[in-house]
């Protein structure tokens, strides 16, 4: 019966203990701004041309557009003209979460292409938050990063450029700051 206590005892014990393994950075924490340009097109001649698309539609016309769902694959460039050097995508989706307000939770990658001629060539950094888009400014945070931007944090602050009331084409300048390694 002891034996049987003992062999249980050790088992139970073994099983309960973690490993874990420690490694170091091989470069310090890095600061990084830049600035960048959002371009939306909801209207265009050409539906191979729309960058974003409603995929839920609001259940009940509200004026802040509750329930509806938009994604979105948009330009990122350096400049708020539409022929400037593309630096990659904005990849994700917005919904209209809020009945009194005309705002949305954002899920976004900023995906930076190869070729791109940057130093972030084929990194992601994400990006999530509340768009309150009549507000001059607003504010989102980042919540990650791949390649160069590993473990990122920081926020991008957004200020719409132009906006078209007829056909929501929109510009927006992302003002960028995240850590990273």
């Amino acid at each position: 019966m002891t034996k049987a206590f003992l062999t249980t005892l050790f088992i139970i014990i073994s099983s309960s203990i973690f490993f874990t393994t420690t490694f170091s950075f091989p470069r310090d924490e890095k600061l990084t701004q830049m600035t960048f340009y959002y371009q939306e097109t909801n209207a265009a001649r050409e539906p191979r041309d729309l960058t974003g698309i409603t995929v839920v539609p609001p259940v009940n016309w509200t004026t802040t557009n509750f329930g509806s769902v938009e994604v979105m694959d948009d330009p990122m460039r350096e400049t708020a003209d539409p022929s400037s050097k593309l630096l990659g995508r904005i990849q994700g989706m917005y919904v209209y979460a809020s009945k009194e307000e005309y705002s949305v939770l954002m899920v976004m990658n900023l995906v930076f292409m190869e070729g791109s001629g940057t130093t972030y060539n084929g990194s992601t950094l994400s990006l999530v938050g509340k768009n309150s888009l009549l507000a001059e400014e607003r504010e989102m945070s980042v919540v990650g990063g791949s390649g160069v931007f590993r473990l990122a944090r920081g926020f991008v602050t957004l200020r719409t450029i132009v906006f078209d009331r007829k056909t929501n084409n929109v510009i927006i300048q992302y003002n960028l700051t995240v850590l990273h390694y």
